[in-house]
């Protein structure tokens, strides 16, 4: 699935009233906080809108600069964003974390945000405890207890039980938005005339390409095809043509030998500077900036140095 796509299904995902309420109910079947995430870790949604948990509380009281999880740092109320990747939390707090996929494509996350695992007792918890008084947090012993006691414990039989709802749940609010139901194993829902677009538009991206010879080789009038592919999709053709070529064009800086005028030219671009400027758009970076950084990713992960041995033509 193309990222503008992927985007496009995020946003309608997010808007939806089938979310919302799913979110809703993840949190009144589990007491945890319900997040809906990009992959990026982008909050686009969540029941309670606003939520204090016992340890985050306990943890904000004494000041402490170094909030090391990820449900801390949201907690806060002044970050955009949930770092699934961050460091475990000192409280030994985790959250359920269901991917929503499709093609394979991360689309994104739904995160129940955080719980005490069963399998820890309160040794475990008491150890915790030990570890941030000798970093000078001065918390008692009673209020650690107290907030290990009022958070949410579940065992593995109801963590299961609970990603076995998420991912049926998911499916409900798929079908609720008719969009592709390839996460519940069925055909695309999307109509034949959208996939017959996106066929030409990737096997023809590199010449010019109009809407309207598109819709005569499909048989229909320019205007009825814009509207489908919008309602079906979110999108406008012309955004989705452009995303297929900068996606191509970002291969073939990555991987091929050719000057950036020679790239922008085999996408179907005929002006450099327009290329310049929609790369640029796109990725943040201008085509000669992100090759340089692709390569030397490239470099560094399979050789272990950064320096090719035949710089790439500009």
């Amino acid at each position: 699935m193309p990222q503008t796509l992927s985007r496009a299904l995020r946003i309608r995902l997010a808007h939806s009233d089938a979310l919302r309420q799913c979110l809703t109910d993840a949190h009144w079947i589990s007491g945890l906080h319900a997040v809906f995430l990009s992959p990026e870790g982008e909050v686009l949604g969540a029941y309670p809108r606003k939520w204090d948990h016992p340890f985050c509380n306990l943890l904000r009281k004494q000041s402490v600069q170094h909030l090391p999880c990820s449900h801390c740092e949201w907690s806060r109320g002044d970050l955009p964003t949930v770092d699934l990747s961050a460091p475990a939390c000192p409280a030994l707090l985790t959250s359920l974390v269901h991917e929503i996929r499709v093609e394979n494509q991360l689309v994104a996350r739904i995160a129940l945000m955080s719980y005490r695992e069963a399998h820890r007792d309160l040794q475990a918890c008491q150890s915790a405890w030990i570890r941030l008084a000798r970093e000078s947090v001065a918390i008692s012993w009673n209020e650690w207890k107290a907030a290990w006691n009022a958070t949410v414990c579940l065992n593995e039989n109801q963590v299961a039980a609970l990603r076995r709802w998420l991912r049926l749940a998911v499916q409900e609010v798929m079908k609720e938005l008719d969009t592709d139901p390839r996460l519940r194993g069925r055909e695309p829902a999307l109509p034949g005339l959208v996939h017959r677009t996106c066929a030409i538009v990737r096997q023809h991206y590199m010449q010019p390409l109009r809407l309207s010879g598109i819709a005569e080789q499909c048989g229909v009038s320019a205007e009825h095809l814009s509207r489908v592919f919008h309602q079906s999709t979110g999108l406008r053709f012309r955004d989705y043509l452009a995303e297929v070529r900068l996606n191509e064009a970002s291969r073939l800086l990555m991987e091929e030998n050719m000057r950036i005028a020679e790239v922008a030219e085999s996408v179907g671009h005929n002006s450099l500077s327009r290329f310049n400027r929609a790369f640029k758009d796109y990725t943040g970076m201008t085509p000669g900036a992100w090759r340089r950084r692709a390569r030397s990713r490239h470099w560094n992960r399979d050789e272990g140095t950064g320096e090719p041995d035949n710089p790439i033509p500009e």
